[in-house]
């Protein structure tokens, strides 16, 4: 009977990584630790310099100092958190060195330089591994990019860390947060570069440990019975800056309080990555919230306040929880005077800053904010912005979910949207398609960027709206007929106003009860003569005399418009204003 042997993991920690939070790499390392007898954790310092200086505009010393302090931060926590005998820390910097290395990096920078068509494979692999980034300065594309062939380096240095790994018997499963592991070591390890083939091993075993939050199938009810939420799913992928929207009572700081512990679900489950975190403590779980009414400590200032929430979830010194705190609140326009008030006697606005920055300064995977614009001016909010898409962009959180009633600010920092009514969840998806193509009447309401007409679809393939003013014939796009309870989606910029509407337009009366300057543009309101709202978005102001005005031609472009289904009924009072 042959001998089997324990398998060996091994995590290569890329310091600039999006989700490589200390909370993250403790995921990882569960699952490897009930799967392996032994893990290696490299932490891939060295290369990391180089994509701080290209794509952070780091200079080379703010990068070093950086990569060094997140080395140290993040190999203190797996010393505390894990025995050595089950984790072994290391450097790249210092692993670099072994012979077995050096011969495997030289393999791989000689076949970059005299192999064209792997130079290509490396050149495209660099560019889609760090595809967001390289996006967001304008870079498109990864052929004649100089930055890209600079960052390929730490591609390189990478793959010959994973040769030499596979060759050396150090591990024969990795676990890392993509999908899949990249198409270019598959390449390798199937001969495709055969000046490489004599430092290949045995392949490792790939497995994806994604730290996405899923909610599956969650309920829970009052006291009373009166159900919160029912029966609701949701999946917030890792990165991801999720908002939950809807009406009053919706369910929305409920769905919060359940996700950080605070409530606990009378049915389904939540899981982290691989983790059923249902049943943990507030305290366990891998989250920070910043709550509606704050929750400072009364008897501590506001800089004590921050650090104490470092210092007692990261465990670091008292200076060095201050110096972070001290951070944060700078960054959040908290001034150093105000830093040592104690929160009874500062503002609304200072105490949202002070906890917004308590929860960003623990490096939280999952941050979560109920209302977090409620006290802040119009500056402030606009500096929140930037700093929550910052802090997901650079992976200082791993994903943030926000509860918001003002749908602008919600707009302007998620990326995907849940939108709940009455306990259930009425929309999920990204807003981009939430926002081009809602799929019905209401999400259309809730997220107020289309004017919305009910009514129904006829059998000579016209639209009617309910007061039978709108009688328009439908564009090729648009359904034949049999829509029960349809409704046009007209956005606002895709509206005009006219005295003398052409034979073929789709006309209305209307009046104009109130102009609006939206800074780059003027908001027109109009009024039908049933009652029908309708936005109009102009460049210029309508050359009226007096608001209300005289009866004008509201046309629509039946064209750009959308027909969705109104079966489900819209609430007088939904619509965004």
């Amino acid at each position: 009977m042959s001998e089997v042997h324990p398998a060996k993991g091994v995590v290569f920690v890329s310091i600039g990584a999006r989700i490589m939070t200390p909370d993250y790499v403790d995921l990882v390392l569960s699952l490897a630790s009930e799967e392996c007898s032994e893990c290696t954790v490299f932490l891939l310092d060295a290369p990391e310099i180089i994509n701080l200086t290209e794509l952070s505009g780091d200079t080379e010393e703010m990068a070093r100092r950086k990569v060094k302090q997140y080395c140290a931060e993040l190999a203190e926590h797996i010393q505390q958190c894990w025995s050595p005998a089950v984790v072994t820390v290391r450097a790249l910097s210092q692993y670099s060195q072994s012979k077995g290395f050096t011969e495997c990096k030289d393999a791989v920078v000689d076949a970059f330089r005299t192999s064209p068509r792997f130079s290509r494979h490396v050149l495209n692999q660099t560019y889609r591994n760090l595809q967001p980034a390289l996006n967001r300065k304008g870079i498109r594309t990864w052929r004649n990019e100089p930055v890209v062939v600079r960052l390929a380096d730490y591609l390189i240095v990478e793959l010959a860390l994973k040769l030499c790994v596979t060759r050396s018997g150090v591990a024969d499963v990795e676990y890392g947060a993509a999908t899949s592991d990249m198409t270019i070591c598959k390449s390798i390890y199937e001969g495709q570069y055969p000046s490489l083939a004599p430092f290949v091993g045995k392949p490792m075993r790939y497995v994806s440990v994604r730290p996405n939050l899923e909610l599956k199938k969650i309920s829970y009810r009052y006291p009373s019975g009166r159900f919160a939420v029912s029966d609701i799913s949701l999946s917030v992928p890792a990165a991801t800056r999720y908002g939950i929207i809807g009406n009053n009572a919706s369910g929305k700081t409920t769905v919060l309080q359940l996700i950080a512990g605070h409530l606990q679900q009378n049915a389904g489950r939540l899981c982290w990555g691989t983790q059923d975190i249902s049943m943990l403590s507030a305290g366990k779980r891998p989250t920070a919230t910043v709550f509606q009414d704050y929750a400072l400590f009364p008897h501590m200032d506001a800089l004590a306040n921050v650090a104490f929430g470092v210092r007692h979830r990261r465990g670091y010194s008292r200076s060095k929880s201050k110096a972070i705190a001290r951070e944060w609140l700078g960054k959040l326009g908290v001034e150093e005077s105000v830093m040592h008030s104690q929160p009874g006697s500062l503002s609304g606005g200072y105490q949202q800053r002070v906890a917004i920055a308590r929860a960003l300064a623990v490096r939280p995977s999952i941050l979560l904010l109920d209302e977090p614009t409620a006290a802040l001016d119009t500056n402030e909010r606009e500096k929140l912005i930037t700093i929550l898409r910052g802090a997901v962009q650079t992976g200082w959180v791993t994903s943030l979910i926000l509860v918001s009633h003002d749908r602008d600010f919600a707009l302007a920092v998620c990326d995907k949207i849940a939108i709940l009514d009455n306990g259930r969840v009425l929309y999920e998806g990204m807003l981009s398609d939430a926002l081009t193509s809602p799929p019905s009447a209401q999400v259309a309401c809730f997220l107020g960027t289309f004017n919305v007409i009910r009514g129904v679809v006829r059998e000579d393939h016209t639209f009617t709206d309910e007061h039978a003013e709108i009688i328009a014939p439908l564009a090729p796009n648009h359904v034949a007929s049999g829509v029960r309870g349809a409704a046009l989606l007209v956005r606002p910029e895709d509206v005009r106003l006219t005295f003398q509407p052409g034979s073929e337009d789709v006309a209305v009366d209307a009046t104009i009860t109130e102009v609006a300057s939206k800074g780059t543009y003027y908001r027109v309101t109009t009024v039908t003569s049933a009652g029908t709202v309708i936005w109009i978005d102009s460049p210029t102001a309508p050359e009226v005399a007096d608001i209300p005005s005289e009866h004008m031609k509201v046309v629509i472009r039946m064209d750009r418009a959308l027909l969705v289904s109104n079966d489900l009924p819209i609430r007088k009072g939904e619509r965004a204003a």
